[in-house]
């Protein structure tokens, strides 16, 4: 089809190619990432958080992630190895019943630190997919990955759910 917005790409792979997800337990059925939820905005001593698994609330498998954030901004994170020049499609599905925006971090190992980033709007309770190509540096051997839940008035324990990852 012609470039537009009814148009579609498709890559094919051979026998000999397969597409493995670089992203170990992207659904959360081997557990959480991390043993403890983490404060990525310590700015005192007195954050409120939380994380968990969630087995109401999922889009694959029987778990997904839970981030609660009352006061800074709770996050959790995992390694992932990359190859160096490449293009991945990074995809994950996210919810929230109660949040403005979810939000994740990557950042490349290498002589260059760089890094791809993002606030996605949350404008439904709906579960919502999010993807996006992401291209590594020419000397990234991996990246990590970091989920967010962003606290919002000190008072409010803001839920941000995320759940089938693929790179």
């Amino acid at each position: 089809l012609p470039a537009g917005r009814n148009s579609f790409i498709f890559e094919y792979l051979g026998s000999s190619t397969t597409a493995q997800n670089k992203i170990i337990n992207p659904s959360f059925e081997k557990g959480l990432w991390t043993q403890h939820v983490g404060d990525c905005n310590a700015l005192d001593t007195n954050p409120i958080l939380d994380m968990k698994l969630s087995s109401d609330e999922k889009t694959d498998g029987s778990h997904s992630l839970e981030l609660h954030a009352t006061r800074h901004i709770a996050c959790t994170s995992i390694k992932v190895p990359v190859n160096p020049s490449k293009k991945y499609l990074f995809s994950f599905d996210y919810q929230s019943p109660n949040a403005e925006n979810a939000g994740y971090y990557l950042g490349f190992d290498g002589e260059a630190s760089t890094s791809v980033s993002e606030h996605i709007p949350i404008t439904t309770t709906e579960w919502q997919k999010y993807e996006k190509e992401i291209a590594t540096p020419a000397d990234a051997s991996s990246t990590r990955l970091y989920l967010y839940s962003y606290a919002d008035d000190g008072i409010t324990n803001i839920i941000t759910r995320y759940d089938n990852f693929h790179l």
